[in-house]
């Protein structure tokens, strides 16, 4: 599985101070995945830092995930 981030996503990351490994521990290890519209992927974990839950959207296609855009965000009962 090969796992690339968009420029939208790497930006996001970057403002929102989240690493690649965040990232990729979000994805192989959910708390939950839902389904979006247009075959969107969401993977939600909450992290350890202050019970923060990241959210990572993604699209699949020949085994590659690419990551659109990434959340931390304290609203764990919105989104979980």
């Amino acid at each position: 599985m090969r796992i690339i981030l968009s420029n939208h996503a790497r930006i996001r990351a970057q403002m929102r101070n989240i690493s690649f490994e965040e990232i990729v521990e979000c994805i192989l290890n959910p708390d939950k995945i839902t389904l979006e519209e247009d075959s969107k992927v969401c993977y939600k974990k909450l992290t350890n830092e202050n019970k923060k839950l990241l959210i990572t959207y993604t699209s699949d296609s020949e085994g590659v995930i690419k990551v659109i855009t990434v959340i931390k965000t304290s609203k764990v009962n919105k989104y979980l």
